[in-house]
C-alpha cells in the first residue's frame, strides 16, 4: 500500500521467507528506498538433504502448494529444485482451503511418496496435525521447514531458527533511522541462513518408524514422552557499553550498504533471467 504514496513512511520487515516472490523487492539492493528488513532464508537445500539422511533409499517426496501464498510457491520451487538435484521425484498437490489439506496428504501418499515436506504455507501449518495423522497410517515421516512445528506434531522440524538475531538486525536499522546515523534506504535486504533441527520421537513412534542415528546426532532437541529437551534459555546481546554497541551496530549496517556495482550486478542478473 505504501508504494503509491508520495512520501511513504519507513517500512521495516523481519523474518519474511520470500520477500521477492511477495513483491516487496526485486533483489536485495533493488527495492523501494523506504523499505528495508531481513529475509528468513530457509535453507531448503539442507532440509532436502535430511531426507536421505533419514531414508538413504528414498525416491519420491511429496509437498503441497497454495497458489495464493507466494511463500508456498517459492517453497515448492525450492523443494523441487533441490530434490531433483538429488535424483528424487517430487509430487505436488494443490490446496486452497483447510479442508483440502488432509485430502492432499492422502493423494500424495496414494502416489507412493516416502516423505512429505511441507512448503511452509499457512494452510499446511494449520492443517499439520491432519497431515501427520494421515501420514502415520502409511508410516511416512512429515518434515516441516519450521523447527517449532515439531510441537504441532511434525516428525521433523528443520529450518530457519535464529529469530532473535533477525530482531536485533531490524532493531539496528530502526535505531539508525531514528538517530539519523545511517541512511536506511541504502541498505540491502539482510539474509543470513540458519538451520535448526528438532525431532518428535513420540510422533515417529505413533507412525511406527524410528530415526536414524545420523538424524538423532544432528538434532538440537527432541520431544520424547511428552517432554522437550529444548534449551529455553533466552538469548542475550553481548555486554558492552552504549558507545561500543552503537559503533558495532553501524559497522554491521555498513556491511549491508548497497554499492552502484552491487545494484548493477543484481539488475543484470534479473535482466538475464527474464530473457
Amino acid at each position: 500500500l505504501t508504494f503509491d504514496l508520495e512520501q511513504p513512511p519507513l517500512v521495516l520487515f523481519s523474518i519474511v521467507s520470500a520477500p521477492y516472490a511477495a513483491g516487496i523487492a526485486d533483489a536485495p539492493c533493488l527495492k523501494p528506498p523506504h523499505i528495508a528488513g531481513t529475509q528468513a532464508q530457509v535453507p531448503f537445500d539442507q532440509i532436502v538433504s535430511l531426507l536421505r539422511l533419514q531414508q538413504p533409499d528414498i525416491r519420491r517426496v511429496g509437498t503441497m502448494v497454495n497458489a495464493a501464498e507466494p511463500n508456498s510457491i517459492n517453497g515448492v520451487e525450492q523443494i523441487t529444485q533441490h530434490a531433483e538435484a538429488l535424483g528424487l521425484t517430487v509430487e505436488s498437490a494443490p490446496i486452497a482451503s483447510l479442508a483440502d489439506v488432509p485430502i492432499a496428504a492422502e493423494t500424495l501418499l496414494d502416489k507412493g511418496v516416502e516423505a512429505i515436506l511441507i512448503s511452509s504455507s499457512a494452510l499446511e501449518v494449520r492443517g499439520l496435525s491432519a497431515i501427520t495423522e494421515v501420514a502415520a497410517e502409511y508410516g511416512v515421516p512429515v518434515y516441516s521447514p519450521a523447527v517449532g512445528n515439531v510441537h504441532r506434531g511434525a516428525h521433523v522440524g528443520a529450518g530457519f531458527d535464529d529469530f532473535y538475531r533477525e530482531g536485533v538486525v531490524v532493531g539496528r536499522m530502526l535505531a539508525a533511522h531514528l538517530e539519523r546515523t545511517f541512511d536506511v534506504s541504502s541498505l540491502a535486504i539482510n539474509a543470513l541462513p540458519s538451520l535448526g533441527v528438532a525431532l518428535n520421537l513420540d510422533a515417529a513412534a505413533e507412525a511406527s518408524f524410528s530415526f536414524s542415528e545420523e538424524m538423532l546426532a544432528l538434532a538440537d532437541y527432541v520431544i520424547e514422552n511428552g517432554e522437550s529437551t529444548q534449551d529455553r534459555t533466552p538469548p542475550n546481546l553481548q555486554d558492552m557499553i552504549l558507545e561500543e554497541r552503537r559503533a558495532a551496530d553501524l559497522d554491521f549496517l555498513a556491511g549491508l550498504e548497497c554499492t552502484d556495482e552491487m545494484i548493477a550486478e543484481q539488475q543484470a542478473q534479473l535482466d538475464a533471467a527474464a530473457e
